[in-house]
């Protein structure tokens, strides 16, 4: 991969784990009646009656941030999983910045 490849696919990167550092962080900061009311908006109807990969994630991270995982279990079985994804790219990206500004000093 040539240079200004990896620079833009890393742009990305940064730019797409600064918006999902809203997804781990708002939880923390916004009250959970505020948090459950503005999620409504995004409510999706399925169909078949079957819920989708995200159905109950606010709630589940609403209960990881109290740290209460087993609720957040039962919202969502892959919302624990998630959160430590998001979780270890939040860290490597302060890693990858964090060396990035010792190396051009």
């Amino acid at each position: 991969m040539d240079r200004h490849a990896r620079r833009t696919l890393t742009a990305a990167w940064l730019v797409a784990s600064a918006m999902l550092s809203f997804l781990f962080i708002t939880p923390y900061l916004v009250p959970e009646k505020t948090l459950f009311a503005a999620s409504e908006a995004f409510k999706v109807p399925h169909r078949s009656g079957e819920t989708c990969a995200l159905c109950g994630m606010t709630r589940a991270f609403a209960a990881i941030a109290r740290g209460d995982f087993a609720a957040a279990r039962i919202y969502n079985r892959g919302s624990v999983a998630f959160y430590g994804v998001l979780l270890a790219n939040q860290l490597v990206v302060a890693f990858f910045l964090i060396r990035r500004m010792h190396t051009r000093r």
